[in-house]
């Protein structure tokens, strides 16, 4: 009997598998050799101090109470120049830690001196706290209304964005940080907020050509003063804007910007679809194409629904629902493989809109609800639940694992093997009726204690500062077999060996699966790779979103072929001593030219494969599925190669499924 170790839909014993349906429903598979992500930044906020007002000493200790209840690991902290620069003499900025400030107006520099003492303040947290950094800028010096941060009608200093000096003066200002003040939590920088969404716009001076100079100048900047340690972020883009920028920061700044960001703010119902994880896939898939070892994060992210224009304020962010959808979210993403979800955002007390008096409501609190006279907005809001429960039960440095979700029934789920050994399964279901789910761990060997954490709308446990509380504590887990969770209609359940006992993990080198969801357990592989019916990433989306759910017709199944049209492209596996494999494949019309199969002991010289094709099934456009096997049993070779051929256009030939095995 053939064994497998197969995450998806199959029965899996600890040492390999065979085929047949699971007996649990809705069954959801962990295969913890399968890393989707080793770079994981631990649970992510945008979290800046307050613009304009100041916080009493009780308050300061209540914030930092609550996020280092949530263990972060990584925060996105931007602030304006005009808190730190005050001006240029020449050449040179006046900056506020070395400068006269007699010369300005006392008002702005108390207001300034304020909130540089606060940054300072929440910057040593992080340092002590573990919590990485990403410092940016939200706009270059220009002309705004700086009556926003305080009533002053403050000195103009308007600059352009590549000026030489806007770089000298925030490379200048990280360096007084991370040297000056030691706060080397800072690990990166971004320069300038939601960039291409303002590009169209020649009045405010943004433009790709323009920021992808600025980029260069500060990235020169940093090294001439020893920050060579300190990363660029970017485009840092509006994902809903007209010009994506995504494949203009790969191809043309590739050696300086190191890490890809974007911010989405989401509808609800795209979650239903899985759209944000279709799209975050597309992105981390074209992203590894240019760069593997590249990164992908969401700036800032939130849900859309709720979402007052008129003074930036979610409108909705009290109620219960909220904390499974952004959760339901950032499963998405972590199942995608990007490494960080920073939700927006971490206090009400942040942000005004523009000069108005009004808070940005988006915050898990408000720190300054006693002084707006709202003390009852200081309490903890829902959704606190759900993003503190997983940034703290899956922590920076965490392996993100695959498993299977069940998508079209509003199920998903992410898995983590965490640095201390731990395993931290969470699952939200966003339909509106109650399911059950079997999770199943087969390589766990022994029945280790595991906490439950529920969020139902009616349930969700606190202890007395408000802080997430276990549900049920379940001894002796046989998570070989799977456990079964009952959810109610819409809800998200957490469970951790974290606080019980740790998991033993057997490893399994006699067979692996790859469900073409990435490139991650690919070898190596051709330049000219697509996805999903992709050749590669757009460059907009002001028009109708491109189909991303159109591989749903080929059975739910992320698909994998050649990006061009006249060229073959390869992927190539390692397993060392593998004797069978199965491949799931599609085709217009036909299949049965479109593949070829290499085994190789040494991945120098290769041997082509015969080959067995199953019946070609009919699906849908024209495509057709057939499974191939080796005609005869191989002699233990180490790699496998795929060539897939186009044969006139570059997504006509498609992988669905790779499984290969060392059989007895």
């Amino acid at each position: 009997m053939r064994k497998w170790v197969y995450a998806v839909l199959l029965s899996i014993v600890l040492i390999g598998c065979k085929t047949g349906q699971p007996d649990g429903k809705n069954t959801i598979v962990v295969d913890t050799g399968f890393v989707l992500q080793d770079n994981y930044y631990g649970g992510a906020m945008q979290w800046e101090p307050n613009d304009r007002d100041a916080m009493t000493e009780a308050q300061w200790e209540r914030l930092f109470k609550r996020v280092r209840y949530m263990n972060l690991g990584y925060i996105r902290c931007c602030i304006m120049p005009y808190f730190y620069c005050f001006g240029y003499e020449g050449q040179e900025p006046v900056l506020i830690w070395n400068m006269d400030s007699t010369k300005v107006d006392a008002r702005w520099y108390a207001n300034s001196r304020r909130y540089m003492n606060d940054l300072y303040r929440q910057l040593q947290f992080c340092k002590d706290n573990d919590i990485d950094v990403l410092l940016g800028e939200w706009w270059k010096p220009m002309n705004p209304n700086w009556q926003q941060a305080v009533p002053v009608d403050m000195p103009k200093y308007t600059i352009e964005l590549d000026d030489p000096r806007y770089a000298a003066s925030v490379a200048d200002m990280v360096e007084h940080f991370v040297k000056e003040k030691g706060l080397t939590c800072i690990k990166q920088f971004n320069l300038g907020n939601e960039v291409n969404l303002m590009a169209g716009d020649p009045k405010n001076g943004y433009s790709w050509g323009k920021w992808k100079r600025s980029i260069l100048n500060l990235r020169n900047e940093l090294d001439k003063r020893g920050l060579d340690n300190i990363g660029i972020v970017g485009p840092d883009g509006g994902y809903w804007g007209a010009d994506v920028w995504f494949n203009k920061t790969l191809n043309e700044l590739d050696s300086v910007v190191s890490v890809i960001d974007y911010h989405w703010y989401i509808n609800k119902d795209w979650t239903y679809t899985n759209r944000v994880e279709d799209e975050t896939r597309m992105f981390r898939f074209f992203t590894q194409m240019q760069d593997r070892d590249k990164v992908n994060i969401w700036g800032e992210m939130g849900i859309r629904d709720g979402h007052d224009e008129v003074f930036d304020q979610h409108t909705l962010i009290h109620q219960w629902w909220y904390g499974t959808f952004v959760a339901d979210a950032l499963i998405q993403t972590l199942r995608s493989g990007w490494s960080a979800g920073a939700a927006w955002g971490m206090d009400d007390a942040m942000h005004y809109k523009d000069d108005l008096d009004e808070q940005k409501r988006w915050g898990f609190w408000n720190s300054i609800a006693e002084q707006k006279n709202k003390p009852k907005e200081a309490e903890i809001r829902p959704w606190f639940y759900t993003w503190s429960l997983m940034s703290r039960n899956i922590p920076k440095g965490s392996k993100i694992l695959y498993s299977n979700s069940y998508r079209t029934q509003n199920l998903n789920c992410v898995a983590a093997l965490t640095p201390s050994g731990d395993l931290t399964f969470a699952i939200t279901n966003t339909a509106d009726f109650a399911q059950s789910v079997t999770v199943q761990i087969p390589t766990v060997s022994n029945r280790p204690t595991v906490n439950k954490y529920v969020y139902f709308e009616n349930d969700y446990p606190v202890d007395t500062d408000g802080f997430p509380a276990v549900k049920e504590i379940l001894k002796n887990t046989d998570f070989a077999r799977g456990i079964t969770i009952d959810f109610p209609a819409q809800g998200f359940v957490l469970l951790t060996t974290k606080g019980g006992t740790r998991p033993e993990i057997v490893g399994n080198d006699k067979c692996m699966v790859d469900p073409m969801e990435g490139i991650q357990r690919m070898y190596e592989h051709s330049d000219n790779l697509g996805m999903n019916s992709f050749a590669r990433f757009y460059d907009r989306c002001d028009v109708a979103a491109p189909d991303f759910q159109f591989f749903k017709v080929l059975e739910d199944k992320g698909t994998i072929h050649p990006s061009t049209n006249d060229k073959s492209a390869y992927v190539t596996y390692k397993l060392n001593g593998l004797n069978y494999f199965e491949i799931k494949v599609s085709g217009v019309e036909t299949v049965t030219d479109r593949f070829k199969v290499y085994a190789s002991y040494d991945n120098k010289t290769w041997q082509e494969v015969d080959l067995n094709f199953t019946e070609p099934e009919l699906s849908v456009w024209r495509f057709v599925h057939s499974t191939i096997t080796p005609k005869t049993r191989l002699t233990g070779y180490n790699y496998l190669k795929i060539e897939m051929f186009p044969k006139g256009y570059f997504a006509n030939t498609r992988l669905r499924e790779v499984k290969i095995v060392i059989e007895d």
